[in-house]
């Protein structure tokens, strides 16, 4: 159903004292009460560990868990519940990818990522590469803030085994051509692998129309906890590969001399989940969903446009990603004042936003930057947030440029 969006910053606790301005969901996004009421009812009625125990109150826990993991697959519209892989972040989700594919590498294979990718999409793929002594390939991205699509064409051959790229920039906000990128990558017989962490709880997410091999995601950006992540793995890829992490629950048998892996997907997941995590991940499933992530994606882009507007028209401003598929994210310099002394004046007003290189160093020194502001919208802001943000960078620079 369609909320109120005048009203719907009821629904998260930390905002109902009104002196905050939160404007760094691309951090992290704040939780409503909800996913919090989920995470408390869990540790005060249902706590108890999952698979292991025959008894009522284990039985129940361990539904629960299984019941998250299945709305998990269907958000994204993954074929099973097989295929969901929690993890800690998306950042341990990505860096199990990388692990995973390693055997599937010789030297002298390709790997290509771009350069607008978060380290977290870039740093295990520079080992992974050091590691098995393959060429690494970064495409560039233009001025507008896109993929270089010609040069990403060029970029990919018959050696060409693993395409690594982020769904939407945490910098530029841009949303990437993924049908597109994914068709040229399975045209080459590469891995896919997709940084999802921005996309996911934004725009719908639909992995069996991309037919990636990998997505990860994290559910702190999506309402949900902190200190979980999932990974999606295509569930025929997964008896090919053998765990990361072993220990119990990850299998099924175990003797002296051999041992027997546990059905999916519980066989990549070692020792005790994170059991709260997951059932308020599905919290916050079924919080986005009340509202429709088509919805929340309209209302995002229309805050976008507001904001863009207002920036444009202040000359000290200087935005960076100005593709017309854009996420509410907007990453800026002002004239003469470093991001950080933005972000911190903008503290005195209350007003929450991120400044620095965003964890994507060679993106912001590409853009000739050594440190940007970054504001992110969620559907928990409104206009006249960005009025305030608006003001308050109006104040600072004329204050700075006065003395």
């Amino acid at each position: 159903m369609n909320r109120d969006w005048a009203n719907i910053r009821k629904d998260f606790p930390i905002l109902n004292d009104t002196s905050h301005v939160y404007l760094d969901s691309a951090a992290t996004s704040q939780k409503p009460q909800s996913v919090i009421n989920a995470i408390t009812k869990y540790y005060t009625n249902q706590n108890a560990n999952i698979h292991r125990g025959i008894y009522s109150l284990s039985e129940e826990a361990t539904m629960l868990y299984i019941a998250s993991k299945e709305a998990t697959a269907s958000f994204i519209n993954a074929s099973s519940y097989r295929s969901i892989i929690y993890t800690r972040n998306a950042t341990e989700g990505l860096n199990m990818s990388a692990l995973l594919l390693e055997n599937e590498l010789e030297e002298g294979d390709e790997i290509v990522t771009t350069v607008m990718e978060h380290h977290s999409n870039l740093i295990p793929w520079m080992k992974l590469a050091q590691r098995k002594k393959c060429k690494i390939t970064y495409v560039k991205v233009n001025e507008i803030g896109e993929i270089d699509m010609e040069e990403f064409k060029n970029s990919l051959n018959s050696k060409t085994k693993i395409v690594a790229f982020s769904h939407i920039s945490n910098v530029l906000g841009t949303i990437n051509p993924i049908d597109d990128i994914c068709q040229i990558a399975k045209r080459n017989g590469a891995y896919i692998v997709i940084d999802g962490a921005q996309a996911v709880g934004h725009i719908p997410v639909d992995v069996g129309k991309y037919d990636c091999d990998f997505y990860a995601f994290s559910s702190h950006k999506m309402f949900g906890p902190t200190g979980l992540g999932v990974l999606y793995i295509k569930e025929e890829l997964l008896d090919r590969f053998d765990p990361i992490f072993y220990g119990g629950e990850m299998v099924s048998h175990v003797a002296l001399d051999e041992f027997k892996y546990n059905e999916l997907p519980w066989k990549f997941e070692a020792g005790t989940p994170h059991i709260a995590g997951g059932i308020a991940l599905h919290a916050a499933i079924i919080y986005l969903q009340e509202i429709g992530i088509e919805n929340i994606e309209k209302r995002n882009l229309q805050l976008l446009q507001i904001l863009q507007t207002q920036l444009q028209d202040l000359p000290y401003i200087k935005m960076y990603g100005t593709s017309p598929q854009k996420s509410s994210v907007v990453s800026f310099t002002m004239d003469g004042v470093h991001s950080h002394d933005i972000a911190s004046l903008l503290d005195r007003d209350h007003i929450c936003i991120r400044a620095g290189n965003h964890c994507a160093e060679p993106l912001v020194h590409s853009l000739s930057c050594n440190s940007l502001a970054r504001v992110s919208l969620h559907i928990y802001n409104n206009e006249e947030d960005i009025q305030k943000l608006l003001i308050s960078l109006k104040n600072i620079y004329h204050k700075l440029k006065n003395g």
